[in-house]
């Protein structure tokens, strides 16, 4: 983490070999810079990374990341590597982290994520933290963004301190915006807009984390959400 004057600049991440399990363990680490609008982050430091712009025609392969918290101690680093020639089918995996740093290496551990037997579980979303323009006409600019806090249930439990630090699963998929999807819906209803998701949750504190970036049917950003929630209960 880099800072000036007292105020976050940006963070280094680990290299995107480390999230492959490539056999190249000294490949570049990532800087992400908060002047860079396609860098979003909240105040627990989850954050999502991704491109403003995405040409869905000529972009070979766009790479979405993210992280999120659970606890002071673990967090989830999601990666999906997207082509539109696969459908839009994210090549994805998960690396569940922990501190102090030290124990980062003895403790990697490395999914890969989106297997069919791992269906991913129904949520109960209780909270949202949702960036956006004011005008959906607007071009993205971080710095003149939105920002709203949603409760999406009137039953919210204390998600944000988790009682278990069990492992982490993960998923990342892309969908469309629908009536089902309300995240967006309000500002984009075109039904060529979709929202790229990398989801995490830890089954022993029932704790689920996502986030979700939202674009139009040209490729640009229009928002990004976090949400928290719980895993819902079998009936």
């Amino acid at each position: 983490m880099r800072s000036c004057g007292g105020a976050v600049q940006g963070i280094r991440e680990l290299s995107l070999s480390v999230a492959s399990q490539s056999q190249d363990t000294n490949g570049e680490t990532i800087y992400l810079n908060r002047a860079d609008g396609g860098f979003v982050y909240i105040d627990d430091g989850s954050y999502s990374f991704g491109p403003e712009k995405w040409n869905l025609l000529t972009d070979d392969e766009v790479i979405v990341m993210t992280n999120l918290a659970f606890t002071a101690s673990q967090r989830g680093w999601l990666t999906a590597k997207l082509r539109s020639e696969n459908g839009m089918l994210p090549q994805s995996t998960m690396t569940e982290l922990f501190r102090p740093i030290l124990s980062v290496t003895e403790n990697l551990a490395v999914d890969n994520v989106n297997k069919q037997d791992n269906a991913v579980p129904a949520i109960k979303w209780e909270r949202m933290q949702r960036v956006r323009m004011p005008n959906p006409t607007q071009p993205w600019s971080l710095a003149r963004a939105k920002w709203e806090q949603q409760l999406l249930s009137d039953e919210t439990s204390n998600v944000d301190k988790p009682t278990g630090t069990g492992s982490l699963m993960g998923w990342s998929f892309v969908e469309t915006i629908s009536k089902e999807n309300q995240l967006f819906a309000d500002i984009l209803g075109s039904e060529n807009s979709f929202n790229v998701n990398c989801l995490a949750i830890c089954e022993e504190s029932a704790v689920a984390r996502s986030s979700t970036r939202c674009y139009d049917s040209t490729g640009l950003l229009k928002g990004v959400a976090f949400l928290e929630g719980r895993i819902k209960e079998l009936d």
